[in-house]
């Protein structure tokens, strides 16, 4: 009896290992990244006010409520835009369901421009509103 008596404590302590290994390998996989928030698709162009598109830069929505959050875009030749959001420094398609109001910062020359100048931002003073359902494609037309 004492030698199956060794075997069962033996078992016993093999058993509590892998439950405790079980349970380390739970708690390590708790702590992986949270579901990230669900984007909306949101896209557009930038038109100067004759109608002729504002081509290059940088365009910004500035979230007017809640967390500030980084959501951007490159704007293209023909002035079209499709934001994308920073989320814990991953970019997701998209943009957060809210208000927001676009700053436009004009692409820049070459180097001696730069250093020659400074192009200040452009701020579109009407407030835009992505939303969880529907199009959201906006035209913003700046001076």
């Amino acid at each position: 009896m004492a030698a199956s008596s060794a075997f069962h404590r033996r078992g016993f302590g093999r058993a509590c290992w892998i439950v405790f290994a079980a349970m380390v390998f739970q708690l390590g996989c708790s702590d992986a990244a949270p579901e990230p928030p669900e984007t909306f698709e949101a896209k557009g162009t930038v038109l100067r006010t004759d109608g002729t598109p504002f081509s290059g830069g940088l365009i910004e929505f500035q979230a007017t409520t809640g967390q500030p959050v980084t959501i951007n875009s490159v704007i293209n030749d023909d002035g079209s835009f499709a934001l994308e959001t920073m989320i814990e420094g991953h970019r997701i398609s998209g943009a957060l369901p809210g208000t927001y109001q676009a700053v436009i910062m004009p692409a820049l020359g070459n180097q001696i421009e730069q250093q020659e100048q400074e192009v200040e931002p452009i701020v579109y003073s009407k407030p835009i509103e992505v939303k969880a359902s529907g199009v959201n494609e906006f035209v913003i037309e700046v001076e």
